[in-house]
């Protein structure tokens, strides 16, 4: 099955605002994997030493049933990107400081759509030469699910200043996952006699 959150944490990794290091401590990191933005994570544990923006992943899985044709699944991904207000301190906002954090984010969002639209379409056009250590487009379904996703019907929206000077900015990905919908028998015990 696809995972976006492979593809996200290599743009970190590559994006240098955030330039996220997977073998940095918690605080030089710039991706996380979290369940949830008010829940405890390995991001809201640091968040107070952690200086740089930052890509949170939401590792909920959704989904739909497609009603017109059951052999797709549709998928949705949040994701929220984080900057920190400097020298703001808890529940004060600095409303320059926060028109400030708040282009940054648009400017991040906008960035990691138009990287995500280049990389869909290397997926698209056969492309399989992008490789690293988080994917790679020789993957069969990686490049199919980068083709199912819909970024023209990518949402974003900034939230309110959060938890000691964190701007959020919520993005939800949507994206078609084209595998057939179909029983399994090794999946299951065999029926009673």
């Amino acid at each position: 099955m696809f995972q976006l959150d492979q593809v996200l944490e290599y743009w970190a990794t590559k994006y240098k605002p955030i330039s996220h290091d997977p073998a940095a401590k918690s605080k030089d990191k710039g991706f996380f994997r979290i369940q949830e933005i008010d829940l405890q994570s390995e991001w809201s544990r640091n968040m107070n030493t952690i200086d740089k923006p930052c890509l949170l992943f939401r590792m909920a899985e959704d989904g739909s049933v497609n009603n017109e044709n059951i052999n797709r699944l549709d998928r949705f991904w949040g994701i929220y990107l984080a900057v920190k207000q400097k020298g703001a301190p808890n529940n004060v906002v600095d409303e320059l400081g926060a028109a400030d954090c708040k282009r940054d984010l648009m400017k991040m969002t906008a960035a990691l759509i138009a990287w995500l639209a280049r990389l869909q379409s290397w997926a698209t056009n056969g492309r399989t030469d992008v490789s690293n250590p988080f994917f790679s487009l020789a993957d069969r379904e990686t490049r199919e699910g980068l083709r199912g996703l819909r970024i023209n019907k990518t949402a974003f929206w900034t939230t309110p200043m959060h938890l000691n000077g964190w701007w959020l900015m919520g993005i939800e990905f949507y994206g078609i996952d084209p595998r057939p919908l179909c029983v399994n028998d090794e999946d299951y015990l065999p029926d009673e006699p």
